[in-house]
């Protein structure tokens, strides 16, 4: 049975239905969103390397009478093989910031 998402089928990020606490006055929302299995197939990593991204998104939703959410999110594209490396390289980070979202992502290539 497929696990039940709140985005669209299409969607390349998908989210499953969040689990909602509620303790006293405060209200915690957990999520873990996951990339699509067609982004995964589309990202192909060269042989001996890995590609690994790491993100977080900020969303502001207080204009709208919501949170501020923040979402942090981990992926790792190889070739099964690139895992084990021998030489790993920070690339620069890409940001970018429009009302009301802003996000960080963090790619790092690692080569055997």
């Amino acid at each position: 049975m497929a696990e039940r998402v709140v985005t669209p089928s299409f969607s390349p990020i998908h989210v499953p239905a969040p689990v909602v606490t509620r303790s006293g006055e405060s209200t915690s929302v957990t999520a873990h969103p996951y990339l699509s299995r067609a982004v995964h197939q589309a990202i192909v990593a060269p042989p001996g390397t890995a590609i690994e991204l790491r993100g977080a998104v900020r969303a502001d939703l207080r204009a709208v009478g919501g949170p501020i959410v923040t979402l942090f999110g981990h992926c790792l594209f190889d070739d099964a093989r690139g895992t084990t490396t021998d030489h790993t390289v920070s690339l620069p980070p890409l940001r970018g910031s429009t009302a009301p979202l802003s996000f960080v992502i963090e790619p790092v290539v690692h080569r055997r």
